[in-house]
């Protein structure tokens, strides 16, 4: 007997494969060879190459082959009980010999062979005649001196290492950081600080932008409450992928058609008490509104009867403690305290109001054992006064008397809302609603709790979530966030011209949108801030959108951050201030915003934007790609069900498998996954923002859709191409001149971006084509590679850098221009390849033209 099996089980050449050769391989080290399957290849999935020669060639293809970065490194072959394994040993070493010869000269990382029949194994390197291992069936087992000798010839550490050393062999020497050569970490690090009018701006309303106050909420959901529809119409295809990539509708819930006419919530709320102990479950993707829903709901859309016959009370779980007994102890904490702010011309410590609320209690006592005590007496005076100590430190016992007080004694129905639950993972929330069971176990309430739609519906069927009762789960949607944040605005800028009452100004937005704002500078910062989302709503709103998703609290978070951005420097607020307003800020403005929020160099680790093209140095051979090529997999994977059945979740170790044959290292995907759900370009099924493992269910979110569009534009190359470690000195070098030695008029200048972009999209183009993996060639199925991505980036960088230079060239000449010869007609202006032409008889007309002169 093996550790792994017994060789009765062993009857064929699949028993073979399956009971012995597959958990030998995947049994962690040293009791194993410690391989994930991710880096084992089946014959499923192994070609068919042709060896030997002559008469005796034949097609022949092993059972396993072990991939590490791209590189194939141990052909393995079962055979059934009984079979001769020399052959099978000859036929592999051949097969080897193949594989090897697919790479360039000089690199041959097949160095192993692995044959057995289950009753022998043997193994041999793959250019050597006779094996220098052979274990018999029961030595297959780690108290076994041969076994210990196999894992220290083929276990995974010594396979990392080999493939480390052929790549570190291939590797550069060195790599640069354009932004390292500049000097040292004050250097790097310079910002531009931030600019007064953002500053002023964002401390002056985040009542408006981020309420935290009851008072500030119901301020927002009366005046700028935003619905959400489900008809709403998505004609930008970052919304049309964010609406598609979440979970999909959820039969068993009521949607909410439309947020600002909830008659079903209405409806259901009208049964009264009849609804203690029961839960509204109001599912949604995290940051929806959720919460600001239930606000509308309380103070705009409660008819007078519902809100008289009830008694509402919030808890906001942001600052809640983690794990559930110290959960418990807090949250009747906050019940106390939230009743106690329903009536705050009471003052609930003196002893009259004591014996009020806790009237029940004191009258078992008294009819107890207070019955033969006379009333008078110091003794009786001194139980009761004991007794409401104890009741008020038992906390339980005090929410209890207080909600039976000021709810149930008045005919009213206590509503405990649950605010921010969806914020926690998959097991905080899961943890929130057992803590909700124990609430309505003791306390007589209705409970309003937001929950994630991802959590909902993986777990809709497993407890605790099994026992909701399906009529009391409603679903809500995301409203556009552009719409959201025009609202907002409008409510700041009504509320500025509330105060200053003076003069007023205004500007008309394409599509009839009239913008009054209050002739204050800061009236006219944020009126032109306004007009720049609009104005460019391809890129701040589409960055917006997709950086944030579907979280809108995300969204207001980076709107702030990019208000307060010292790149909006004097020269612009100049402008602003002699257009009273009535400018628009840059495109280039717009966007180094984005990328350098308040620092003068990119860091795609402090940036919302992410350096897809990030390496690190330190690794065997350092790779540019794998960021891009995990969003760009789980791109394609978006509309495929995973194993549980939801759209776009799959296996990390699935990912893993199919990008691994392409040259990446696995331990590498593995950091960079974690890296990316970290940075919000990816969510687990779990929802933590922590490592992610191989076996965990990983999708591209709306970030990451947002950063694959970004990597075309030579904006977002140009910042790359100071942050990443780079093989090639010279370019590193030629970066840093044009960003550091210049200042900053040079740095920001389009003639630097498009020089950067244009030499760093062309040094990527030249990593990908370096790439020695050839696994298309003995793998069956390999995930398209990038270098066809890269090709279309540097076409598109090159096209756009064409058209930037031939509009900078052509805009504000005057002079004639003769088309064929039919007309002649004055140069006015040039856009998109085209000439705004006045003809002679008056009208402008736009000319295409195929070729601009030099």
């Amino acid at each position: 007997m093996s550790y792994y099996c017994n060789l009765s089980d062993l009857r064929n050449e699949s028993d073979v494969e399956q009971k012995l050769i597959w958990p030998m391989l995947t049994t962690p080290h040293p009791t194993g060879l410690g391989y994930s399957p991710a880096e084992i290849f089946t014959k499923a999935n192994i070609a068919s190459l042709t060896i030997d020669k002559g008469n005796y060639a034949k097609v022949y293809r092993p059972d396993y082959i072990l991939l590490i970065a791209g590189l194939p490194l141990v052909v393995i072959e079962a055979k059934k009980p009984g079979e001769d394994i020399l052959e099978a040993l000859r036929e592999a070493r051949l097969y080897c010999a193949e594989l090897n010869a697919l790479h360039p000269s000089g690199v041959n990382p097949c160095f192993r062979i692995v044959v057995t029949n289950g009753q022998k194994l043997v193994s041999s390197p793959a250019d050597t005649v006779s094996p220098d291992l052979e274990l018999d069936f029961s030595e297959i087992t780690p108290s076994s001196q041969r076994f210990a000798e196999l894992v220290n010839a083929l276990g995974r550490p010594i396979l990392q290492a080999r493939a480390d050393d052929l790549r570190r062999k291939l590797r550069p020497a060195r790599y640069f950081q354009a932004a390292r050569l500049l000097g040292g970490k004050t250097a790097r690090n310079e910002e531009v600080g931030y600019n007064d009018f953002g500053v002023k701006l964002s401390l002056d309303f985040l009542h408006v932008f981020n309420p935290k106050t009851r008072r500030d909420r119901a301020d927002v959901v009366r005046n700028a409450y935003v619905a959400s529809r489900r008809r709403e119409h998505y004609a930008d295809e970052i919304d049309r992928v964010i609406r598609k990539a979440m979970p999909s509708t959820i039969p068993e819930s009521t949607l909410l058609e439309d947020s600002t006419d909830p008659t079903v919530l209405l409806r259901a709320l009208g049964r009264g008490r009849e609804l203690q102990n029961k839960m509204f479950l109001l599912i949604g993707p995290v940051g929806s509104g959720k919460s600001t829903f239930v606000d509308y709901f309380r103070e705009v859309k409660l008819d007078h009867k519902t809100s008289k016959s009830t008694l509402w009370i919030n808890i906001d779980l942001n600052d809640a403690p983690v794990g559930k007994a110290m959960g418990e102890s807090w949250i009747v904490e906050q019940v106390i305290q939230e009743l106690r702010l329903t009536e705050p011309a009471i003052d609930f410590a003196t002893y009259e109001m004591l014996m009020k609320v806790f009237s029940v209690e004191i009258q078992e006592m008294k009819k107890g054992e207070l019955a033969r005590i006379p009333m008078a007496s110091p003794r009786y005076e001194e139980s009761i006064s004991q007794e409401l100590r104890r009741l008020r430190t038992d906390f339980k016992s005090h929410a209890k008397a207080l909600a039976r007080f000021l709810a149930s004694e008045r005919g009213k129905l206590l509503v405990l809302v649950l605010d921010n639950c969806d914020k926690g993972t998959l097991d905080e929330q899961l943890t929130v609603f057992q803590l909700v069971k124990w609430i309505q176990s003791w306390l007589k309430c209705l409970v309003f709790l937001p929950l994630r739609d991802i959590t909902y519906k993986s777990y809709k069927d497993r407890p605790p979530l099994d026992t909701v009762i399906k009529d009391f789960i409603f679903r809500i949607e995301s409203p556009p966030f552009a719409q959201v944040l025009r609202k907002r605005i409008r409510l700041a800028l009504d509320q500025m011209i509330k105060v200053h009452k003076g003069r007023l100004r205004a500007y008309t937005l394409t599509g009839g949108i009239r913008v009054e704002y209050p002739e204050t500078e800061t009236g006219y910062y944020l009126a032109c801030i306004y007009r720049s989302l609009y104005e460019h709503d391809q890129l701040l709103r589409r960055m917006l959108v997709g950086l944030a998703g579907k979280n809108i609290r995300k969204a207001m978070e980076i709107f702030l951050d990019f208000c307060k951005s010292g790149h909006i420097g004097g020269e612009e607020i100049l402008k602003i201030r002699k257009n009273h307003g009535d400018y628009c800020l840059p495109y280039r403005v717009v966007t180094r915003v984005l990328l350098r929020l308040s620092r003068r160099y990119y860091n795609g680790d402090l940036s919302h934007i992410k350096n897809l093209f990030q390496c690190d140095p330190s690794d065997s051979y350092p790779d540019h790609f794998a960021r891009f090529a995990i969003l760009r997999w789980l791109k394609d994977m978006i509309f495929q069900k995973g194993p549980t059945g939801i759209r776009g979740f799959h296996q990390a170790e699935r990912l893993i498998s199919e990008l691994v044959p392409l040259g990446h290292d696995a331990q590498r995907l593995r950091a960079e996954i974690s890296y990316l759900n970290r940075s919000m370009c990816i969510v687990t099924e779990h929802q933590r923002q922590d490592d992610v493992n191989d076996e965990d269910l990983i999708c591209v979110s709306p970030a990451g859709f947002a950063h694959l569009s970004l990597i075309s534009t030579f904006d977002y190359l140009a910042a790359c191409s100071e942050d990443s470690w780079t093989s090639d000195e010279k370019l590193a070098e030629r970066v840093a001149d044009r960003i550091g030695r210049h200042g900053l008029s040079f740095h920001y200048s389009r003639e630097t971006t498009r020089a950067n972009a244009s030499e760093f999209v062309s040094y990527l183009l030249s990593e990908v084509q370096a790439n020695i993996s050839s696994s298309d060639k003995y793998l069956e199925w390999v995930c398209q590679d990038i270098s066809s991505d890269l090709r279309r980036i540097q076409d598109k960088v090159e096209r756009s850098i064409k058209y930037e230079k031939a509009t900078e060239s052509w805009t504000g000449v005057e002079g004639k221009f003769s088309v064929g010869n039919a007309y002649t007609g004055e140069i006015t202006n040039i856009k998109e390849f085209g000439l705004f032409v006045k003809l002679p008889d008056g009208p402008v007309a736009l000319l295409h033209v195929s070729k601009l002169p030099s």
